[in-house]
């Protein structure tokens, strides 16, 4: 899916670099193209998730953990761009938003939103679902009619990849409610959700 995501993305983000750099960006409706060049994507393959023996702070998400520091010791190249440099900041303090994404693929899944920071990007994810199904641009099973769901959770009921990146960036964690639910901490979570079949929507 992520593969795809990037497919679809960068002929797009190659075209806003082409009027950037020609000084064409697009400016309309109080939005200055040139003025957000420095905001792009990044994404992130994490592994070393799985604990050796049992799941602690100090025994999982060694890949997460080890970014999130390295993310704290290191300062960006002046190149990359100019917002928030002053005073100097951190690597991890330039990143707007760390969303993450993980056991999606089976038809009985419930999203929820689970941090007050990004509860917008839920609504606004969820609309973009909305609108999707009602143009007809996927095709939606029985069982998936209710992905995103109006009530909230909060943090602290999934132990998974962003954790170690939430006390300084505002997280969203894209996994859904059943696993939440069943495996918080993923010990058994990849051959369950391996038995489910994944839906359509989301399967590339």
């Amino acid at each position: 899916m992520l593969l795809d995501l990037a497919e679809s993305l960068t002929p797009l983000l190659k075209a806003r670099r082409d009027r950037i750099t020609s000084q064409q960006g697009i400016l309309r409706d109080g939005f200055d193209e040139e003025e957000s060049s420095d905001t792009t994507l990044t994404i992130l393959f994490l592994d070393g998730e799985e604990a050796f023996h049992d799941w602690t702070d100090t025994d999982s998400i060694y890949g997460a953990r080890h970014l999130s520091q390295l993310w704290q010791d290191t300062y960006p190249e002046p190149e990359l761009g100019k917002r928030r440099y002053d005073p100097i900041s951190t690597y991890i303090e330039t990143i707007d938003h760390f969303i993450l994404l993980d056991l999606l693929g089976n038809s009985h899944s419930r999203l929820h939103s689970y941090y007050r920071e990004t509860d917008w990007l839920f609504d606004e994810m969820a609309d973009v679902d909305r609108r999707l199904r009602e143009e007809g641009l996927v095709e939606v099973e029985e069982g998936e009619e209710e992905w995103f769901q109006k009530f909230r959770l909060r943090p602290g009921m999934i132990g998974d990849d962003h954790l170690p990146v939430c006390p300084s960036v505002p997280c969203y964690s894209f996994v859904p409610c059943l696993y939440t639910l069943l495996c918080p901490n993923h010990l058994s979570s990849a051959s369950y959700h391996a038995t489910l079949p994944p839906p359509k929507p989301y399967r590339s």
